[in-house]
């Protein structure tokens, strides 16, 4: 299943993403009517499924409309047993940055890497909220001390290039970039508008 991923902006710039720095609407986690259906010839396992997934589509449906509140009461309403479901735990993570809710972020993004220790997500999540907090030097040794695997996504290293400037490390900044643009280059673009990136992105 696909996870669409913050890149790292300004909380003031949260709902840039991934589109050359225009404003666009805040993109859907899963995208609505794309959560796997569950084939399973037990009714009591089927049900449970179909509820967990009827939860989720309706805190989706509120947090499209900025209904941050009643978001995260849908989810509430999940039943205990389903409440640490990865895709219970990541739309939780979305809902609470979407709100600027970064500490609450923060600790949920901690249960899911003790849960799931392979799921880039809350690394790379996890360390834009402690940059967000003004904790950049935490933030990038939590990305650092991820799994392999995040050597595979360009928002790491673009992630890493934006904390390494804000550091005051332009040459690291400007090697990490190169790599994320290498690797796609609409990164290019955004960082153009990313205001993390001013004095180093002229030099690329």
């Amino acid at each position: 299943m696909r996870v669409y991923q913050f890149r790292h902006v300004s909380s003031s710039e949260l709902n840039k993403m991934h589109r050359g720095g225009k404003d666009v609407q805040w993109e859907k986690y899963p995208p609505r009517g794309t959560m796997p259906r569950i084939a399973c010839p037990c009714p009591f396992i089927l049900a449970v499924a179909m509820a967990l997934q009827h939860y989720i589509e309706a805190a989706q449906g509120y947090l499209e409309l900025g209904m941050v509140d009643e978001a995260l009461a849908e989810l509430e309403r999940v039943p205990e047993a389903e409440r640490l479901h990865e895709d219970v735990e990541q739309l939780r993570v979305y809902i609470l940055m979407r709100a600027r809710r970064w500490d609450e972020a923060i600790a949920v993004c901690l249960a899911l890497r003790a849960e799931r220790p392979e799921l880039t997500l809350s690394y790379i999540h996890g360390a834009f909220c402690l940059h967000e907090l003004g904790r950049t030097t935490e933030a990038m040794r939590l990305l650092q001390e991820g799994p392999a695997s995040l050597l595979r996504e360009p928002i790491y290293y673009y992630n890493l290039g934006c904390y390494h400037a804000v550091l005051g490390n332009p040459e690291e900044a400007q090697s990490c970039l190169r790599t994320s643009f290498n690797m796609d280059d609409k990164f290019r673009e955004i960082a153009r508008y990313d205001p993390d990136l001013e004095g180093v992105i002229e030099n690329l």
